[in-house]
């Protein structure tokens, strides 16, 4: 047979691609088979998803890791809680205890104790029963009674109704019987059963009251046991705005892995010991102590202190009051509640990696703020603020910023409008000599070490140009002293006067010494231990007596001195001299060369010294430098580094962090030679031209600051970022009330209100100079609430003395009424209340006034305070001043708590305090109500001064005789010397009282009232 040619194609081989696509080419498309590789394509697809699955459980979810680690730490931290809070129990206790719980459930377990319980039992089901059986018998009385009653009515029959109704009722009575008879047996038994069952709940609640912290400890076991593995994260909704200035969210998941920062179980310090055994010990018997959980360091100045420190990731966050708590961390998303990254930045929405998450990566603009540099986000939100809490080296940054006059040359966010910081250069000559100015301008520092003004590094001759121009510009100075040096003077004398009227609050001298450049306390003023070398007696003379005469926009305010006074304080400073280091022999001549005054000019110009001090003809030059309204998201491509190589700034990171104080960790990958923003911000501030070459000249000065300084100037720089935060996370810029607070902070730094007065819970820095709290300047805390807002404003226009017995004297600062205004609403703001001016014309209560008569002198209330008609003593302020100078509700506040209002005074609470309980004082006045009693001590002292005098007594003619009305509207009848007869007789209609007889001076109750709410029964 022959062999007919199959029509099937040729079979391809998988396993040889080109023989295989050759065969396929030739094979019909309706033929070909599609198995072989959707199988292969299959294997890759599973291959792949089991990779892609794997990577993202395992690899791309370290979180889970953590956060197993952490429930395991947890707990074993809790069972070690828990040990240590046995220990402290006494055995014998709690053995005695769990001795008789057992006895009594022994006791409970018994087969008779039982049996008594299971009668129990039944004869409850015996009660339910037969108290069933007696409401429906009663049910059926009760619908007999009524058809009975219907029949009555009708005057029918009743008698087979109601002998119906009585064999029910009796029915009931037999019911009633054995309902009771049960109930009785039920309580004999239950009496057996009760005090055991009572003693063993008396014993339960001592020995839970003994084991009260070990059962929190173990409740809070049960809920780490119970912990779920998830994402933890906050929505920050409306957060900020991106690059097209919309409003977008943040998501925050920092608390994934740091789950510990609210906990106290993780405090930092968890272990400090000296004894190597015990550190041992503990290190034994805790599962977690290797170096993810715990660090141990050797501290002490022999390391012999071992300290176990949880490691940062479980760590509880520090100051948790203030820093979580108070910025709402962790509570559920919504306006003002703040997550991780507002603070410490970083890249919170990320899980991948510790690295990912914290922003160490190239291209991540806000990688992780490390060490203080968490403190630059403080002015996200506060940027009005001057004193951060708990932020040292942000306020730092901001004070140093002001004093030492970076906004004269660089534009900065929050300094617009702001005042220039050095002295008018106007009329120099007529203060000092053109041989000081050579030395200053030579080297501030070679004759003030805390001077805040820089080195501009300048040679001889630019020195010498510099001082012949300013000297020709001054010929033409209006200033002529209006206060003549009369000479002599007592210094003696003098330094006492620095020391009384408190010249110690802003000046350093002799034993006042100051170390800081921050212009605060007696640092604020200029070191005067060299004023007799710098000015002549004569200027020095009129400057104290009247400092606006020479620059009407000095912040030096006038102390009021006598012209003895100021004699002698004259005397006294101007022996303080010191030495010319730089002299110029030839000086006087050179500086009238026009050739070297035009040089002058050009160098002042270039320079900017026009930005601090005011020179004539330069009021209206534009700042020299640099904007730094974003300075700190600048990229280290965007900085110049000139010639300086990478091991100089690698010089300033390992310096910086020898002193303890690191600056900012960067992605090492992406940084060149140590050049990133923080080592160029450290260089610049250590050495302002570092960066110079020969091409590119440098005009910034060397302030020559401290490490600290230099630290503190690169944490501010950092926080001018630019970012926008939303009104709802941060202060309002545009709320009036924090307009207040923003302004009046720096005007309160600005004229060093804080010198002398605590505001806010800072400042009072002159308290150290004055042992007794008593002589110290007033607390100004309260002072929003305190007085009244047109009094305010004309005290701070002209002082008078408010407190006679204080030696320090609140200056005359001569402020403009924009800057009274802006004190006004400063200390209004900070008590959360509007700027208004209100009259405070206030109105007492003529029926409290008698009252409050007898209360203020039997609290002996002249015994300390004066009044324009006595008050001996004077240690407390004037009572004649309250109506004008107190707001009447704060009078109240006052004399509730006086020591809420200011700690440390001597004012007494009389009545207790409201959060401790209130207390009587002298029932018989205004029925010893003691909220009574303060509002008619209130309206008395109000009165004093005024035509409102209260009346002497509040007697009433009662039947055709005098008697003193009670509050209550009970009476007391007198006989003619004043003693009482009969106490506390009723009002009567017809004995109530005609008409109020003349005053009764001297007898015993001459200044007692009645109340507003019960004058009726007197009348």
């Amino acid at each position: 047979m022959a062999l007919v040619p199959s029509n099937r194609p040729e079979k391809a081989q998988w396993w040889n691609p080109g023989k295989y696509f050759a065969v396929r080419r030739k094979t019909p498309i309706e033929l070909r088979s599609y198995t072989n590789i959707y199988a292969i394509l299959s294997i890759f697809l599973f291959i792949f998803t089991l990779w892609a699955v794997m990577d993202e459980t395992l690899t791309r979810r370290p979180w889970k890791g953590v956060q197993e680690d952490f429930k395991q730490f947890k707990i074993t931290r809790l069972n070690l809680e828990i040990k240590k809070e046995l220990h402290k129990l006494n055995p014998a206790d709690t053995m005695a205890l769990h001795k008789e719980i057992r006895s009594l459930e022994k006791e409970m377990a018994s087969d008779a104790y039982k049996a008594k319980l299971s009668k129990i039992e039944d004869y409850d089901k015996k009660i339910v029963t037969a108290q069933r059986d007696y409401t429906f018998t009663k049910s059926l009385a009760d619908e007999k009674y009524y058809i009975l009653d219907e029949a009555r009515t009708a005057h029918t029959d009743t008698t087979s109704k109601s002998k119906t109704l009585r064999e029910l009722e009796k029915t009931m009575a037999v019911q009633q019987q054995v309902v009771d008879s049960l109930q009785k047996l039920r309580a004999d038994i239950a009496g057996q059963v009760l005090p055991t069952d009572r003693k063993l709940k008396e014993v339960v609640r001592v020995h839970d009251s003994v084991f009260a912290p070990v059962i929190v400890l173990k409740r809070k076991r049960d809920a780490a046991e119970q912990m779920t593995i998830a994402v933890r994260q906050t929505m920050l909704v409306n957060y900020e705005k991106t690059n097209f200035n919309n409003l977008k969210m943040r998501v925050d998941r920092c608390v994934t892995c740091h789950l510990g920062y609210d906990d106290e179980l993780f405090k930092n310090d968890t272990l400090i010991s000296t004894d190597e055994a015990q550190i041992k010990a503990w290190r034994k018997s805790n599962k977690y102590n290797d170096k993810d959980h715990y660090s141990v360091l050797k501290l002490g100045p022999n390391k012999d202190t071992v300290v176990a420190q949880v490691t940062t990731v479980f760590r509880m966050h520090p100051n948790i009051n203030l820093l979580i708590k108070g910025h709402k961390v962790g509570e559920p998303s919504g306006n003002g509640v703040l997550g991780c990254t507002s603070c410490h930045a970083g890249q919170g929405g990320s899980l991948v990696s510790a690295e990912f998450a914290h922003g160490f990566e190239h291209h991540w603009p806000e990688p992780l703020a490390t060490g203080h540099y968490v403190e630059t986000s403080c002015r996200n939100c506060h940027a009005g603020k001057m004193d951060f809490e708990g932020a040292k080296y942000i306020t730092m940054g901001k004070k140093l910023f002001t004093d030492f006059g970076c906004y004269g040359c660089h534009n900065a966010p929050g300094y617009d409008g702001m005042p220039q910081q050095a002295p008018s250069l106007l009329n120099i000559t007529k203060k000092v000599t053109p041989e000081w100015m050579y030395q200053w301008i030579s080297n501030p520092r070679g004759w003030s070490h805390n001077t805040r003004m820089p080195n501009f590094m300048f040679s001889q001759h630019e020195v010498s140009a510099a001082v012949a121009y300013l000297t020709d510009q001054a010929k033409t100075g209006s200033y002529t002293a209006v206060a003549h040096y009369p000479g002599g003077g007592d210094a003696v004398h003098g330094k006492q006067v620095f020391g009384d009227v408190g010249c110690i609050g802003c000046h350093a001298i002799d034993e006042y010494k100051a170390e800081s450049r921050v212009k605060e306390a007696n640092d604020f003023g200029p070191d005067l231990n060299k004023i007799g070398s710098k000015v002549t007696p004569e200027w020095l003379f009129d400057w104290i007596k009247n400092p606006k005469n020479y620059h009407m926009e000095s912040r030096m305010p006038s102390l009021r001195l006598s012209d003895d006074e100021a004699r002698d304080l004259t005397a006294y400073l101007i022996q303080h001299k010191g030495s010319n280091d730089s002299v110029h022999s030839n000086l006087a001549e050179d500086i009238r060369n026009p050739a070297l005054i035009k040089e002058g000019e050009k160098l002042i110009r270039t320079y900017g010294c026009f930005g601090c001090h005011q020179i004539k003809g330069m009021e209206d030059e534009a700042k020299v430098s640099v904007s730094l309204v974003t300075f700190g998201k600048k990229t280290p491509g965007e900085l110049f580094y000139g010639n300086v190589p990478g091991e100089v700034l690698g010089h300033f990171r390992s310096e910086f962090k020898k002193i303890g104080l690191p600056l900012g960790q960067v992605d090492e990958e992406a940084t060149h030679e140590h050049q990133d923003w923080y080592t160029w911000v450290a260089g610049k501030m250590k050495n302002s031209r570092i960066y110079q070459t020969e091409r590119i000249a440098q005009k910034m000065p060397n302030f020559q600051m401290s490490d600290e300084e230099a630290y503190a100037i690169t944490v501010l720089l950092k926080g001018f970022n630019g970012q926008y935060i939303s009104p709802s996370y941060s202060d309002n810029t545009d709320d009036p009330n924090q307009q207040g607070l923003d302004r009046g902070r720096m005007f309160a730094h600005w004229n060093n209100c804080v010198g002398c007065h605590k505001i806010e819970n800072a400042g009072g820095y002159i308290g150290q100079y004055i042992q007794d709290a008593m002589f110290r300047p007033p607390l100004l805390t309260p002072e929003g609430d305190k007085v009244q807002e047109i009094w305010l404003r004309g005290f701070l226009r002209g002082p008078t003395p408010i407190r006679p017995w204080l030696k320090v004297r609140m200056p005359t600062f001569g402020f403009s009424d924009s800057s009274i205004t802006v004190a006004t609403r400063y200390f209004l703001a900070t008590k959360a209340r509007p700027f208004v001016l209100t009259d405070y014309q206030f109105v007492a209560d003529q029926n409290l006034l008698g009252a409050g008569k007898e209360l203020f002198d039997q609290l002996k209330c002249l015994s300390c305070h004066i009044q324009a008609t006595g008050g001996a003593p004077q240690i407390a302020p004037n009572l004649e001043l309250t109506r004008h100078r107190l707001r009447p509700d704060w009078v109240v506040s006052w004399l509730h708590n006086p020591e809420a209002q200011q700690a440390g005074t001597r004012m007494p609470a009389f009545w207790g305090t409201p959060d401790k309980g209130m207390t009587t004082l002298y029932p018989t006045i205004l029925g010893g109500d003691p909220e009574l009693q303060i509002r008619a001590v209130r309206d008395y002292v109000y009165s004093i001064g005024s035509d409102n005098l209260p009346p002497s007594s509040p007697y009433a003619v009662i039947n055709g005789k005098d008697h003193y009305v009670y509050p209550n509207g009970r009476y007391d009848i007198f006989l003619t010397n004043g003693t009482i007869v009969n106490d506390n007789q009723p009002i009567t209609p017809a004995t109530a009282p005609q008409s109020a007889p003349p005053a009764k001076s001297g007898t015993k109750h001459a200044a007692k009232t009645s109340s507003p709410g019960q004058r009726t029964a007197a009348r």
